[in-house]
């Protein structure tokens, strides 16, 4: 019997190793840091907030926009087409 549990798999979470949960962050950190003291020497600190107070209503569309093209695809392509594609990325 087929179902459709495969249109949501990838809200389930998977396990993460705690050590590669603490050099993810501590590399997203580091980057985090460079980033704002790159803008904060050039002094663009006004600039740079409001560029990300502009975009958090983009980013929730384009979030509910990614969501709907990912089943969609599921719906009209080979599940399993999806999901390899889905972790070669």
């Amino acid at each position: 019997m087929v179902t459709i549990s495969h249109l949501v798999d990838f809200l389930r979470p998977r396990p993460v190793d705690a050590e590669q949960l603490a050099a993810e962050q501590a590399r997203k950190n580091e980057l985090i840091e460079k980033l704002a003291r790159a803008i904060r020497a050039r002094r663009l600190e006004s600039p740079a907030v409001l560029f990300l107070e502009l975009n958090r209503p983009i980013g929730f569309l384009m979030s509910q926009a990614a969501l709907l093209f990912f089943v969609g695809g599921v719906v009209f392509f080979d599940p399993w087409v999806v999901q390899v594609n889905k972790q070669a990325s």
